[in-house]
């Protein structure tokens, strides 16, 4: 078996492993394709035996990567991922917006219930709304209620912010709120003010960096797949089109970009 033979086999034997039951419902296909379309990879199979120093656990570990950020991060999960993010800032400002009216709206009504001579039979205490929305919460009311009682018991309003100053800090809460991103990975699939492919091969770069560590089954220090690797695995991989495809040049240009980003904006 020539070497190109040897390494083709030791990455598509962890290939296969991706084939089971168990993991993204992508996953067989993606293990497919990548089988499917071998002559392809063939040198990006070598490469990667390389980098991997021949251990299928470690070859495991960049498949791993590989499938993770193909199924999590694909073009259509980091499209909606873009459209959910910018819903989120609209929804925060609109929360913002509305909590500042209610918060006015609840005040005003404060003022005309203290200096009329006549009111209504609406919440006044911040407890009466919160016992109110757990009612049908069977661990607050076994749990929670009675203490709670027993503590708006022992202090007068004095003690308590008004509804309105609770809503008034939602209000500020959404005014001032910034997006927290859930992985490392999302926050690098969405760096670029656009959406583009470079999105994909961004959450990839860093799905793998992530792998890298000093146990015996991450990736070593120093992994480093060539452009023309990358360009291959993600063209069959993420089921490219042919009019989007991706090649070495691409990749190094990428690179290029984002290291002169960084030197930017490292103080």
């Amino acid at each position: 078996m020539s070497t190109d033979q040897t390494a083709s086999a030791l990455c598509e034997a962890q290939i296969e492993e991706f084939l089971k039951p168990g993991g993204f419902k992508s996953w067989p296909n993606i293990a497919k394709r990548l089988l499917s379309r071998r002559r392809e990879l063939t040198e990006a199979y070598y490469d990667i035996s390389e980098q991997c120093r021949q251990d299928p656990r470690l070859i495991y570990c960049f498949m791993d990567a590989l499938f993770c950020s193909a199924s999590a991060w694909s073009e259509s999960a980091v499209k909606k991922m873009r459209h959910d993010e910018k819903r989120m800032y609209s929804v925060n400002a609109e929360i913002s917006e509305v909590a500042h009216q209610l918060s006015d709206l609840l005040a005003e009504r404060d003022d005309l219930q203290n200096k009329s001579s006549f009111g209504t039979d609406t919440y006044y205490h911040i407890i009466d709304v919160v016992e109110a929305a757990a009612r049908g919460n069977g661990s607050f009311n076994l749990w929670v209620k009675e203490p709670l009682d027993k503590i708006r018991g022992q202090f007068d309003m004095k003690y308590w912010p008004d509804l309105h100053e609770c809503i008034h800090v939602i209000s500020a809460d959404a005014d001032r709120a910034k997006i927290r991103f859930s992985s490392q990975v999302t926050q690098a699939a969405l760096d670029s003010s656009r959406s583009s492919r470079s999105d994909i091969v961004r959450a990839l770069f860093r799905r793998t960096q992530d792998s890298v560590g000093s146990s015996a089954v991450d990736l070593p220090d120093g992994f480093k797949l060539k452009d023309d690797t990358w360009a291959s695995l993600i063209n069959v991989a993420y089921d490219l089109h042919a009019d989007s495809l991706v090649d070495g040049p691409y990749i190094k240009r990428l690179r290029q970009r984002d290291r002169q980003k960084k030197r930017e904006t490292t103080p």
